[in-house]
């Protein structure tokens, strides 16, 4: 009969990828709060634990596309009626 439990080194991750993994969430709280000052420290961090840089750019267009389609949509809301 086989086992139910999984062996535990399929399930551990390397210190290095839970440190890239928090370097972009703090990536991503920073640009959300727009603390775009602290962005290139947590840049440098991530690509000190191994991100790649299409992983970070990924990031980004991420929060380029939020933020260019919420000033899209305050720009339609604002136009007011046409004649």
């Amino acid at each position: 009969m086989k086992s139910n439990l999984t062996n535990s080194a399929d399930l551990a991750l390397n210190a290095g990828q839970v440190l890239k993994v928090t370097a972009f969430i703090y990536l991503k709280e920073a640009l959300a709060a727009q603390q775009y000052e602290e962005c290139a420290g947590l840049i440098r961090d991530a690509k000190s634990f191994g991100a790649q840089q299409s992983e970070i750019s990924a990031i980004l267009a991420e929060y380029n596309r939020g933020y260019e389609a919420y000033w899209d949509n305050e720009a339609k809301q604002n136009k007011g009626p046409r004649f």
